[in-house]
């Protein structure tokens, strides 16, 4: 794990103590764990996302990520398994499951217009990874292995339901946790201390 990595996952578990909450230990995923993404999704995770789930291979149901899409969320982390049930890993045909899906948008369109480094037309995607989410599914948290042509594989978007819209992120994911992180800090109230 390199050094912004690290200060940034203390960072966090600082913010928890700050607030009295117990920063759960989870064991980290295994090499075997970040293959079978691959071998279920054809998505190939590289670089932080991966330094960090070999760190803490999800968050048991903890809600440690935050995003801004439409307000500040918190999000749980996912676990590899639970990504990949949420994924549709335990669908018979994950082909036809995501046309079906697909076919359910059309003619929708984002108010305002996404950013240009997500693909413009899609409404899901079997190349993004649900990395985090909040409320089953009403904040989804993606690690995009499939950007628009002006975005980079590996950048973080955030799916946010009603208005449904999809929204960037970061370009990757350490830049994606500190800025998690300030939310945190920022929104401490809401979000650690769980004052409404």
């Amino acid at each position: 794990m390199n050094d912004l990595l690290m200060q940034e996952l203390e960072k966090l578990q600082e913010l928890f103590k700050s607030v009295d909450r117990p920063f759960r230990k989870v064991d980290g995923a295994t090499d075997a764990d970040i293959r079978r993404v691959y071998q279920k999704t054809g998505i190939n995770l590289f670089g932080s996302i991966v330094d960090f789930y070999k760190q803490m291979n999800g968050a048991d149901q903890e809600g440690i990520f935050a995003v801004f899409s439409d307000e500040p969320t918190a999000c749980n982390f996912n676990s590899i398994e639970t990504a990949l049930f949420k994924w549709g890993a335990v669908r018979p045909n994950i082909d036809a499951y995501y046309l079906k899906m697909q076919n359910t948008w059309n003619g929708y369109q984002q108010d305002p217009p996404r950013d240009i480094r997500i693909k413009m037309d899609l409404w899901v995607n079997k190349l993004w990874f649900p990395l985090g989410d909040f409320n089953g599914g009403a904040t989804i948290i993606y690690w995009d292995a499939d950007p628009a042509p002006t975005g980079k594989v590996g950048q973080i978007i955030v799916y946010q339901h009603n208005p449904d819209a999809y929204y960037y992120v970061a370009p990757n994911f350490e830049t994606f946790l500190m800025k998690s992180n300030k939310l945190l800090e920022e929104y401490r109230r809401v979000l650690l201390e769980k004052h409404f």
